[in-house]
């Protein structure tokens, strides 16, 4: 996504990046994986949900479409019966002094 649509934007960091840091102030830290998937069969509703994704309310749908990568990735998320299909691996950080 940077590098196609924002190549100033900040670069993603992970959990374990995110945790170390804590540990490394003081915190203590326990992460949390969860895991769920997403089946979306409306554009404004996938719209709002790739946006979310990115950080991005500029980002149309009809553009991330268009592009050839992200299109084709796009793409490969839609099921037979036209719904949009997404995995989400997330880690929950729960921290404190």
């Amino acid at each position: 996504y940077l590098s196609r649509f924002r190549p100033d934007g900040t670069p993603y960091v992970d959990a374990t990046a995110v945790a170390a840091a804590l540990r490394d102030a003081g915190a203590q830290v326990e992460v949390v994986p969860l895991s769920y998937e997403q089946l979306i069969d409306d554009d404004d509703v996938l719209e709002g949900f790739l946006q979310r994704c990115v950080f991005d309310s500029e980002l149309d749908l009809a553009t991330m479409r268009r592009d050839e990568v992200l299109g084709a990735y796009l793409e490969a998320r839609t099921c037979e019966i036209g719904r949009s299909r997404f995995r989400q691996d997330v880690s929950m950080l729960f921290f404190r002094r």
